[in-house]
């Protein structure tokens, strides 16, 4: 027994020598684990500094670990030799959202189709940077076209006449070109494009037809030349001339056989073909007729000034039906069946009405609130209200419909035909909207419509459903002084004293008061650092009171009203320079050069305006590290506070080359002295479409928030795959990303994707429940859902020792010159099973498309029955994780790179050291072939963030090698 109990305690001694021991080059870490676990380990230096993230979310197993660590930093140099410690975060699982709920839009979603799955991403409601301007419908539908998007999202979508279904939709055949008005000519929707000509489309089914011109000749083409002026060879041609915007039509009107279209500069309107565009009449001499509507029959009226006009189209004198409007802007006829057909619809701008007239010119009716819709809870007055109304149409069953394009809520409403309000769509909002969140409600939710516009949203998060419940015109505020959104601006909401604030994070700032009684929203603060600088986008006596030497303003309401009076603005010297501030209850900060400065709330006044302090220039309260160098300031720089230790996070995009690409991208924690606590290491930033491998940083876009004593951001990455975001623990440990997986029960991987930079992503603790919600923007909406995984984790720590310095590690060639490879080798048979002998064998670049509508059948391999195989190997020029994805294909084919399976629908990351070769293999199996898809199987790649940055392209031939018992060549 005795010498048991002696070797028992040597075999301790020699366990606690080998655990505390150090190697000779590098140290062992060992540590336990209960259970299988996702770990990430940090090995610290005597300041608490990062020195090397050793596992980011690595799978161990149960039981004793040992992590060797080389006694090399983060970028791979040796460290002094000496003590250091370490510290783990083990996790059971990793973060997975589950999704809740789509608010602020209400389009019906695209019919389930598996081969377009990811298309669906883009079929939301039209519009972003414009909105729904135009509708039309019939028997068959609804068709409502955008004024603007970049062809990301569709421009213009059939609905079903109840709304409940998605018909088709449409992306813009001209980026940023969308649509003026739309009009339907027998079995063809007409929509006047921004790109100055008519986009016919089948009204069935949304088949492309060819385009029309509609543009006049310039307005001195055909004049006679000027004999004794002599030619001047330096006159630019004609083709560098500023564009005569009186040649383009401005409305559209259409019945079965002739389309009307007029052209206000030029006086004229004109009769065409519907299906060529040829010229059947046209009349002139009219006071700039800016809208048009004809009837079944062929009569043709036109808003002419304030007034509308009949046309006599034999050119004889045109009868006035109605005279002495205020400024009428749309028109339209009812050709119901069951109402009066030739009732006129005319939306009045100088009243916000929509007015009826009859054919006689009386007024029958005028529909809306006159001087429009107000500020405040969007109750059923509201709805039954009208604001800046960019399309009017008759509705087949003797109703109305409008489109509000720029107001909120952005929408195309239907009424009865006593003006009842009966139904409304939602959206289209703007591009890249923000998200401001209630902290002590997140049933609260503010964002934009219009750019000048804000929506507030009643969200039940337990029913999954969600209302508007008010609207605000920034323009209808402050005498007309405040600015609407700038491009990329963020707000926040926070409380102070029990009240709730909604801020607007920028450099020409705004605070508003939210008050329930009444769904008020009360701009109380206002200010510009560089007034002076921006001096033509002031409005108002701001704009007048403005001094010479006065460079900034600070306006702070002092009786209540929210309306500026000179005694209550201050005008100082300029202030920092388009500054990006993070708002809560303390006040505002924003980096300025190598610090961060804060501008503080020094309490509340009796009327509710929070006083700011230190202006304009605020007070130094964090340095930034040597690392940060250049700070961009609308992209580099997020903050917040940490409210576990009272310290703050600050994100950082160094050095930013173009949008969403930085040099080098970085969290810095520091303690509520202002100290610096670490900073992520290593080398990293790229760009929003690259791979980004778990402990990566891509290109930071906003910290959404803190929860479970962890800092989560989001990047500047957006499309149909889930949201890309980053989670580190108080300590600098990886955590994930909220999306590391995703409830595919709850909604398909399309709902998960953000779009407009992923910039209004919010994180919110639900103080009732404890849920973390998450908030984020598909392409023009708000999503909403759960965050799970925060439980179950295990902490660990110790100290290691290094005896000594390690050897300088040998780095890895980082780019190699071109290779030399003709492509990989295609084989395919006509069975559904491979043969012996294949029908075709041949090189090819992954790249190219094999569909079915390309090249001799014996090349269309997309097709049922058919059966191919890819095989090769590919050859990287530069080390660094490779980002693969694939196109559209059916699904059954498979795609492998280097052993790794690429997910269907996905992209996949593969580790590849430059001059390297890595085998890839492609199956297809065509089980089905998509009936609507010419796309045949396509493979591209993101290579490692440097020479080539940028989103996926397609892979070089020269990077491409047949195997090397190649059989034949074709």
């Amino acid at each position: 027994m005795q010498k048991l109990l002696i070797a028992f305690i040597i075999l301790i001694a020699l366990c606690g020598r080998a655990a505390a021991a150090p190697l000779d080059a590098g140290a062992e870490l060992p540590y336990e684990l209960a259970r299988p676990m996702r770990v990430s380990l940090n090995v610290y230096d005597s300041k608490g500094e990062i020195v090397r993230s050793l596992l980011c979310g690595a799978p161990r197993k149960k039981g004793a670990q040992r992590e060797f660590w080389d006694g090399l930093d983060q970028a791979g140099n040796p460290v002094p030799a000496g003590e250091y410690s370490w510290k783990l975060l083990a996790m059971p699982g990793r973060l997975k959202t589950e999704y809740l709920l789509t608010a602020a839009s209400n389009y019906p979603d695209p019919a389930t189709d598996p081969m377009q799955e990811l298309e669906h991403y883009r079929l939301v409601a039209p519009g972003t940077h414009g909105g729904p301007i135009a509708v039309a419908a019939d028997e068959s539908g609804v068709f409502i076209g955008a004024s603007c998007t970049e062809n990301i999202e569709n421009y213009l979508v059939k609905i079903s006449p109840d709304g409940s279904r998605r018909l088709w939709s449409k992306m813009q055949r001209v980026p940023w070109k969308g649509a003026v008005a739309l009009a339907k000519s027998g079995d063809r929707l007409l929509v006047l494009s921004a790109n100055n000509e008519i986009w016919p489309y089948a009204a069935e089914d949304g088949k492309d037809l060819p385009p029309i011109a509609t543009s006049l000749p310039p307005a001195d083409q055909g004049k006679p030349a000027d004999k004794d002026k002599p030619a001047d060879k330096d006159k630019p041609a004609d083709k560098d001339k500023p564009d005569d915007p009186g040649r383009h039509a401005a409305g559209l009107a259409a019945n079965d056989r002739e389309m009307v279209l007029c052209y206000p500069d030029r006086g004229l309107v004109r009769w065409c073909d519907p299906t060529d565009g040829k010229l059947i009449r046209e009349v002139g001499g009219l006071e700039k007729p800016s809208a048009v509507a004809i009837t079944p029959d062929g009569t043709t009226y036109a808003l002419c000034g304030t007034s509308i006009l009949r046309l006599n189209q034999a050119g004889a004198a045109h009868a006035t039906v109605v005279s002495g409007l205020g400024k009428p802007t749309r028109i339209a006829v009812n050709k119901a069946k069951g109402g009066k057909t030739g009732e006129l619809l005319v939306f009045d701008a100088a009243t916000n009405q929509v007015l009826r007239f009859g054919t006689d010119g009386k007024r029958l009716a005028a529909f809306g609130k006159q001087g429009g819709r107000q500020n405040g809870t969007y109750d059923q007055a509201a709805k039954e209200s009208f604001l800046d109304v960019g399309s009017v149409a008759a509705a087949p069953d003797g109703g109305f419909l409008v489109a509000e394009p720029n107001t909120a809520p952005r929408r195309v409403a239907r009424f009865t035909a006593d003006g009842r309000f009966d139904q409304e769509w939602y959206g289209g909002h703007v591009w890249a909207p923000w998200i401001a969140v209630d902290p002590d409600n997140p049933g609260t939710v503010f964002m934009p419509s219009g750019w000048s516009s804000i929506m507030r949203l009643a969200v039940d998060l337990e029913k999954k459903t969600w209302k508007v419940r008010a609207v605000y015109q920034l323009d209808q505020m402050a005498d007309g002084m405040l600015q609407g959104q700038d491009n990329a601006a963020l707000y926040r909401a926070f409380r102070r004293d029990g009240k709730l604030y909604l801020a607007k994070c920028s450099s020409n700032a705004q605070i508003f008061r939210v008050d329930d009684d009444g769904d008020r929203l009360t701009p109380v603060t206002g200010f510009h650092l560089q007034a002076r600088h921006y001096e033509k986008q002031l409005r108002g006596p701001l704009k007048e009171w403005l001094e010479p030497g006065e460079q900034s303003y600070l306006w702070t309401d002092a009786d209540g009203d929210g309306r500026p009076q000179r005694g209550e603005v201050q005008y100082s010297g300029p202030g920092p320079w388009n500054c990006l501030p993070h708002w809560d209850a303390n006040g505002m900060y924003a980096v300025v050069g190598k610090a961060v400065q804060h501008w503080p709330i020094n309490g509340v006044n009796s009327a509710g305006a929070p006083v700011l302090g230190e202006f304009p220039a605020g007070k130094p309260m964090l340095e930034l590290p040597s690392r940060a160098t250049k700070i961009e300031p609308r992209w580099a720089s997020y903050i917040t506070a940490d409210p576990v230790n009272g310290g703050w996070y600050l994100a950082i995009n160094d050095s930013m080359k173009d949008w969403g690409h930085s040099t080098d991208s970085f969290l810095i924690a520091y303690n509520a002295d202002g100290t610096q606590r670490w900073i992520t290491p290593g080398k990293t930033g790229g760009t929003p479409q690259s791979h980004i491998a778990p402990g990566e940083i891509g290109c930071f876009r906003r910290i959404a928030g803190t929860t479970h004593d962890c800092v989560v951001i989001n990047d500047f990455m957006e499309g149909p795959w889930p949201l890309t975001s980053y989670v580190w623990d108080r300590d600098g440990l990886w955590v994930g990303g909220v999306m590391d997986e995703i409830d595919r029960k709850a909604a398909p991987v399309w709902r998960y994707g953000a779009g407009g930079e992923s910039l209004g992503t919010t994180l919110v603790n639900d103080p009732k429940t404890g849920d973390v919600l998450l908030y984020w923007h598909g392409l023009n909406d708000l999503r909403i859902g759960k965050v799970t995984g925060w439980e179950g984790w295990d902490r660990k720590s110790g100290k290691v020792k290094l005896a000594a310095a390690a050897a300088a590690k040998q780095p890895m060639l980082t780019e190699v010159p071109p290779g030399t490879g003709k492509g990989l080798q295609l084989e395919f048979w006509d069975q559904d099973h491979p043969a012996d002998k294949p029908a075709l064998v041949r090189l090819t670049d992954v790249n190219e498309s094999w569909g079915a509508g390309r090249g001799p059948d014996k090349y269309r391999i997309f097709q049922n029955g058919r059966v191919a195989r890819v095989t090769g190997e590919i050859e990287a020029y530069q080390t660094g994780w490779h980002a693969f994805s694939t196109d559209i294909y059916p699904p059954k084919t498979t795609y492998k790179i280097a052993g790794v399976e690429l997910g269907r629908y996905s992209y996949n990351e593969v580790f590849m050291e430059a001059g390297k070769r890595y085998p890839v293999e492609i199956l297809y199996d065509a089980e089905q072939t998509h009936p609507t898809t010419d796309q045949g199987i396509r493979l591209k790649w993101a290579t490692p963030r440097g020479t080539w940055p940028g989103a996926f392209t397609p892979i070089p031939v020269s990077q491409l090698h047949a195997p090397v018992n190649r059989s034949a060549d074709e």
